[in-house]
């Protein structure tokens, strides 16, 4: 048996086990920095910096995003919806280790290679999740946009994020350079905080829209979403340092773990990425002479063709006898 053919003219296997594979590469980088933040646990950082702790819970509170990626395209590979997670994974794993890579090299001078340059050239990782993170909301649950009017936000997400991260690789903060280059960094990153608001405007106006299972999708989404406003408004009136970074940290771990599993819920248990259906016919039955002849039976054909359909035939062979229709079709066929 052939294969179904996957995007590119990749196999199903394979396209799954490229999803496996980025997801793999994520967790070996989170548990990198996971090891990074064991060896200088018991040193103080200076003023500044994030402590060991914090640093430590934000990386356990992205592990969800690219396992995430790697269930939704292994299963759904057609769709590009599970491959932006597994990126948007990726990105974020890179930027947590460019900053937990810095930490260590300014406790434990000499330890690691090119203190500098490794964080700057994983520095990018930043960026590439914030322009995925519009693409997040634009195509869930189906994996397209909206409508085609909102072409126009998926692409300015795209420019936007691809300045900034190309800005990111020559600059470590590109906002800071001065001169044009700030000007440029600020205006993108303008644009992509602008589409980032327009892309959460999008799933109100599929919502509006959807009917069955795409609404009961939005909502899985809705209900986590919930949990993230709470926590982005708590920070806006000052929650954090009342209840102080750790807290709030894990404050914000958790809500993204939410986030995870509503939409994990929501694409997954519906199976709205299945492209292909394949059904196979049932063997239809062979009856002697004499079955289409009759009254009783002839309007009960598709029963015994596999159709589910209630059987309402008439005859009752203790009771009422057998139809004389159908007398030749209930006996043994001859050798």
């Amino acid at each position: 048996m052939e294969q179904d053919q996957g995007t590119g003219g990749m196999s199903t296997r394979a396209m799954a086990r490229l999803a496996w594979a980025l997801c793999a590469v994520s967790l070996l980088i989170l548990a990198l920095s996971l090891f990074l933040i064991a060896l200088g646990w018991s040193t103080l950082l200076p003023g500044g910096r994030t402590p060991w702790r914090d640093q430590a819970i934000s990386v356990v509170g992205i592990i969800g995003a690219p396992v995430l990626g790697g269930l939704i395209a292994s299963r759904r590979p057609k769709s590009p919806y599970g491959w932006v997670w597994s990126i948007f994974g990726l990105g974020l794993s890179l930027q947590l280790l460019a900053g937990v890579y810095a930490s260590y090299a300014l406790v434990e001078p000499g330890s690691l290679v090119a203190p500098k340059t490794i964080p700057h050239l994983l520095n990018p990782g930043g960026p590439l999740a914030l322009t995925l993170g519009s693409f997040l909301m634009l195509l869930f649950p189906t994996g397209r946009l909206p409508s085609p009017r909102w072409r126009f936000v998926a692409r300015t997400a795209g420019v936007s994020g691809a300045v900034l991260i190309a800005l990111s690789f020559f600059f470590i903060s590109p906002d800071q350079a001065g001169g044009l280059v700030s000007v440029v960094a600020v205006v993108v990153a303008s644009a992509l905080v602008v589409s980032v608001f327009l892309s959460a405007l999008s799933l109100v106006a599929r919502y509006r829209r959807a009917d069955g299972v795409e609404r009961q999708q939005l909502r899985w989404l809705a209900g986590a979403a919930v949990l993230v406003g709470v926590y982005i408004a708590g920070g806006l009136i000052g929650l954090d340092r009342l209840l102080g970074e750790g807290v709030w940290n894990l404050i914000n771990a958790t809500s993204n773990a939410g986030l995870y599993a509503a939409v994990g819920v929501a694409i997954l248990r519906y199976r709205l990425y299945e492209i292909d259906h394949h059904h196979q016919p049932r063997p239809r039955l062979r009856f002697p002479d004499g079955y289409a002849s009759c009254p009783l039976l002839r309007g009960h054909r598709g029963v015994a063709e596999g159709v589910r359909r209630p059987h309402r035939t008439a005859v009752n062979t203790r009771s009422r006898g057998i139809h004389p229709c159908n007398r030749g079709a209930l006996q043994p066929a001859a050798p």
